[in-house]
C-alpha cells in the first residue's frame, strides 16, 4: 500500500506548503512516480503528459532501462513543468553519482538523475511553458560524450483513467476547519474495461481520529450516499491523527456516469465528523485533448495495432 509511505514522508511537508509565486500559492508533491500540484482553491491542476521509454546497451553484463514523464501544467500561473524519472540496472562505475539529460541532442543540459545502487531517480520542475516537451522530442542519457540511455517522448498508452483528487477540509458538508490547503490524496485509477476503480487514499495532520474512508455519490456543496467503505488503517502521530485505505469499487453503468460528471467523491469520516475530515471530488486529473500544451484541443486518433498516436498540433496544424 502507498497510502502509508505517503502519509509518513510526504503529507507532513504539505503544512509548509512550497510557495511558488505569491500569485499562486500552490504546493507541490511528488508521490510515487507522478506530481501533483494544487492550486489555491485545494484542487489538483489539470496536466498534459508525453512520456519516454529508455533503452540503452548491456554495461558489465546489466542491461538498462527506465522511463521519463514530463507533465505540463497549462492551467497553472507559472506554466508548470515537471520531469520525473527512474532508471534500473544503470551498472556505471561508483565515482559516477548523476546522469544528465538533453532534449533532442541539444547542448543544453536538461537536468540530471541521482543514484541508488543501480537504481537512478530524478525530479525536475520548472516555471515557463518554453520548457514543456512536445511529442516526439528525443531524450539522450550521457555521461561524459557517450549516450548510455535514449527514447522518444510521446502520448502515454494506458489501460486507465486517472482521476486524482485533494482531499481538503474546506470540501466537507459541513465545512471542517483546518489550517492545511491540503491535507489528503487520492490516488485514483478508472479500468474502463473492468469497470473498475482503484483508490488509494491518504490524509494526515488530523486533530480528530480519522475512523473510516470511504466512496460516495453527490455533486460537490452535497453529501450523498456510500458506495463503497474501505478497511482503513489509523493511527496517532507526533503530527496528529492520520488514516490511509486502498481498494477497489466495481461501478454500476450510473456510477460511471457520476464519476465522469464529477459526481462521486472521497471522503475521510470521524465519529467527530461523521460527514467528512477531508473530502475530495473525483475529476479527471489529464487534459485528454490538449497533446501539445498550448492549452487548445489537438486532432487525434490512436492506432491500436502500431500504438501510435496521430495528432494534428492546433497552433502549427502539423501531424505528428
Amino acid at each position: 500500500m502507498k497510502s502509508k509511505k505517503f502519509i509518513e514522508t510526504v503529507l507532513p511537508k504539505v503544512s509548509s506548503v512550497l510557495v511558488l509565486t505569491a500569485m499562486v500559492l500552490s504546493s507541490l508533491v511528488n508521490v510515487n512516480a507522478g506530481v501533483f500540484i494544487f492550486g489555491t482553491d485545494g484542487r489538483i491542476v489539470k496536466r498534459v503528459e508525453v512520456e519516454a521509454e529508455l533503452t540503452g546497451n548491456s554495461i558489465s553484463g546489466l542491461t538498462p532501462s527506465g522511463t521519463i514523464n514530463s507533465s505540463y501544467f497549462p492551467d497553472s500561473i507559472n506554466n508548470f513543468v515537471t520531469d520525473n524519472s527512474s532508471v534500473e540496472n544503470l551498472n556505471l562505475p561508483a565515482a559516477v553519482t548523476e546522469l544528465p539529460y538533453f532534449l533532442n541532442n541539444s547542448a543544453e543540459r536538461r537536468s540530471s538523475l541521482v543514484r541508488d545502487e543501480l537504481s537512478w531517480i530524478g525530479v525536475a520542475v520548472y516555471t515557463s511553458q518554453s520548457r514543456r516537451i512536445p511529442v516526439g522530442t528525443t531524450v539522450q542519457f550521457k555521461n561524459g560524450g557517450d549516450t548510455i540511455l535514449s527514447g522518444t517522448f510521446a502520448r502515454p498508452v494506458r489501460n486507465f483513467e486517472p482521476f486524482d483528487t485533494a482531499l481538503v477540509g474546506r470540501f466537507t458538508v459541513p465545512e471542517t476547519p483546518s489550517t492545511l490547503d491540503v491535507g489528503g490524496l487520492a490516488e485514483v485509477q478508472f479500468y474502463p474495461t473492468e469497470n473498475r476503480l482503484h483508490i488509494d487514499a491518504g490524509i494526515s495532520e488530523l486533530s480528530q481520529a480519522c475512523t473510516r474512508i470511504t466512496l460516495n455519490e453527490g455533486a460537490a456543496g452535497q453529501n450523498g450516499p456510500v458506495v463503497a467503505s474501505f478497511t482503513t488503517i489509523t493511527g496517532q502521530g507526533t503530527a496528529g491523527f492520520y488514516c490511509s485505505a486502498e481498494g477497489n469499487v466495481i461501478l454500476t453503468p450510473q456510477q460511471i456516469v457520476s464519476l465522469r460528471s464529477g459526481n462521486l467523491y472521497v471522503v475521510g469520516l470521524s465519529s467527530e465528523s461523521p460527514n467528512g475530515v477531508r473530502r475530495g471530488q473525483l475529476e479527471s486529473s489529464i487534459t485528454n485533448s490538449d497533446f501539445t500544451g498550448d492549452g487548445k484541443a489537438d486532432i487525434s486518433v490512436y492506432r491500436p495495432s502500431t500504438q501510435t498516436w496521430y495528432i494534428q498540433d492546433s497552433s502549427s496544424n502539423q501531424f505528428t
